[in-house]
């Protein structure tokens, strides 16, 4: 297979390897770093407990100006811009810790900050030149402006690329003129600085800079939603709006790959919302649990409810190791951690959802009043696996893309095979390759022996998913993008190994740092999540050629084509 320009992990246990060297140790951040972030965070939590008010800001549907300023005044709103540009020059770690503690306060809150840093800010850092980065971010550095992210329309969710917004040069070039409405933009109704996405005369996509005073921009109105209500998610009408070329992001024609790399980031942002969120449900629901008697016993010395208290807190550790080895990875350059981005938000996400409705259950009749905050919180979570694309969207992402290069090596091959005299090479590395991938495991050196089950679970499941992907690709072929029933057992199966990687690479380290006994508690954490993600692994490899997946479709067929009320027949 060719050199690829940029490493990927998940890509790479796709093809059933390993990157140790990149994984192990788990990254670990700057202690200069930590110490800054510690007192920022401290300053925050007690204006948080002091000033802020998460029913009020619900019931209001706006969040105060005063949190909004004192997220500038601690340097939040441009944690990881350069300082160059007003920001407090930090890395994508400390970037997460912040998301996770705003998350803590108000996922409304949390939602704010990522659209306006991870979505708006971030996409004029990566994709702006110079002169835009130092006229517009020290302005949403500041907090003087907030920024938006304008994508998705109407007709454009999950398939942006069928926008219809328009964007046509002036007869003398200095000017584009957009037309069109943006929906469900977060931080639209700030009128800020948004990055709007325009089809231009030659029906490609292409990014601009935006200010929200533009002559001929509107905010139509804000949605009312089930959740996160205290964030502005509006819709925005360009009629006429008049933009300098100058203010094109990056290159003409490039704006879909630029939305696209632009939401790795914004995904990377969530995934680290849903993890500081979980861990304080975790923390809320045990605390609840060991107060609340019942049968003259507190319910958290009950069998069922210790289960959940435990499932509630693997999932969250899992959760917290995937996202700062992404966190880690996502900082360097050789490095693409485009997938290890969607399998945050796929996981995360999901794990909140399933963290909140257990944090729910363990507070029984309680949960359920709005005087408690747990109906809230389920409410907040449901977004998560919808925007800055579905999880449905995700999976298909993650193995197709994932899978791309070993597809486009197989493809070679087969051209070799009709012509061998001339593609002796070519056969020659492929037949090398396959005995290897046959005979030889990927191993793992100098793992903690109290790890060594979990890391040969680990082994056998990468070199597993390598065998079966390769297979699954010679049966399907090009067809695989119409298989998503496929897909979706090859993205899970991606998304688990990542999170078992990412756990036990901690988990290793901790141990190698703390020694065992004063890690008890990871590595039983470690254990549990890997009983849990086995589970979960086998089922799916086990569907991947024996399967009902006709019989879905065909169920499916029967109930969106039956248009009388829903009945069965005796």
């Amino acid at each position: 297979m060719e050199r690829r320009a940029k490493i990927s992990i998940t890509k790479s246990l796709f093809d059933g390897h390993i990157e140790k060297n990149i994984v192990f140790p788990f990254p670990k951040q700057r202690e200069e770093e930590r110490e800054i972030v510690g007192e920022l965070l401290e300053a925050w939590k007690k204006f948080s407990k002091e000033k802020i008010n998460p029913a009020k800001m619900d019931e209001e549907g706006r969040i105060p100006e005063n949190v909004i300023k004192e997220m500038a005044n601690l340097g939040f709103l441009g944690i990881s811009i350069p300082e160059d540009y007003g920001g407090a020059g930090l890395s994508q770690w400390a970037n997460c810790q912040v998301m996770e503690a705003l998350a803590v306060t108000d996922a409304s809150v949390a939602t704010f900050f990522g659209a306006h840093l991870s979505l708006c800010s971030k996409g004029i850092l990566y994709h702006g030149n110079e002169e835009q980065k130092k006229k517009f971010l020290p302005l949403l550095t500041g907090g003087e402006k907030i920024g938006a992210y304008a994508l998705t329309e109407a007709s454009a969710g999950s398939d942006p690329s069928s926008i219809k917004t328009s964007a046509k040069p002036t007869e003398d070039g200095k000017y584009y003129i957009l037309n069109g409405t943006k929906q469900f933009i977060t931080n639209g109704g700030y009128k800020g600085i948004y990055l709007v996405f325009a089809r231009t005369e030659d029906d490609k996509i292409t990014g601009f800079i935006v200010p929200g005073d533009s002559e001929g921009l509107t905010v139509s109105k804000e949605e009312k939603k089930m959740g996160i209500k205290a964030s502005s998610t509006s819709e925005i009408v360009l009629d006429n709006v008049k933009v300098p070329s100058e203010n094109i992001l990056g290159e003409k024609g490039h704006g879909m790959r630029i939305a696209l790399e632009i939401l790795d980031w914004g995904r990377l942002g969530l995934a680290a919302g849903c993890t500081g969120g979980a861990k304080a449900l975790t923390r809320m629901a045990s605390d609840y649990a060991s107060q609340r008697v019942q049968f003259g016993s507190p319910i958290s010395n009950f069998e069922l409810i210790k289960k959940k208290i435990a499932h509630m807190a693997f999932l969250s550790y899992a959760m917290e190791s995937m996202v700062y080895l992404t966190a880690s990875i996502s900082e360097n350059p050789d490095l693409d951690f485009s997938l290890e981005s969607s399998i945050c938000k796929t996981f995360c996400s999901e794990g909140l959802w399933e963290i909140a409705n257990e944090a729910l259950q363990i507070a029984g009749g309680y949960g359920y009043i709005q005087e408690y905050p747990y109906e809230k919180v389920v409410r907040d979570a449901r977004i998560n696996t919808i925007f800055e694309g579905t999880n449905e969207i995700q999976r298909m992402f993650i193995s197709l893309y994932g899978i791309k290069e070993i597809g486009d090596y197989l493809k070679r091959v087969g051209k070799a095979i009709q012509s061998p005299f001339s593609s002796l090479g070519v056969l020659k590395d492929f037949a090398l390759k396959e005995v290897k991938k046959r005979i030889a495991k990927e191993k793992i050196e100098g793992i903690s022996d109290v790890l060594k089950r979990e890391r040969k679970i680990l082994e056998d499941y990468v070199h597993e998913l390598g065998l079966r992907t390769e297979g699954i690709i010679k049966k399907y072929g090009k067809k695989i993008v119409e298989r998503e029933y496929i897909q979706e057992r090859l993205s899970d199966i991606a998304i688990y190994l990542y999170g078992m990687l990412a756990t036990l690479s901690r988990t290793d380290t901790l141990i190698k740092t703390k020694g065992k006994e004063a890690c008890r508690h990871e590595i039983n954490l470690c254990k549990a999540f890997f009983f849990h993600a086995r589970k979960h692994i086998r089922h799916r490899l086990s569907y991947l050629e024996r399967n009902i997946d006709k019989t879905w479709s065909s169920i499916s067929d029967w109930v969106v084509e039956n248009k009388e009320p829903y009945k069965f027949f005796l």
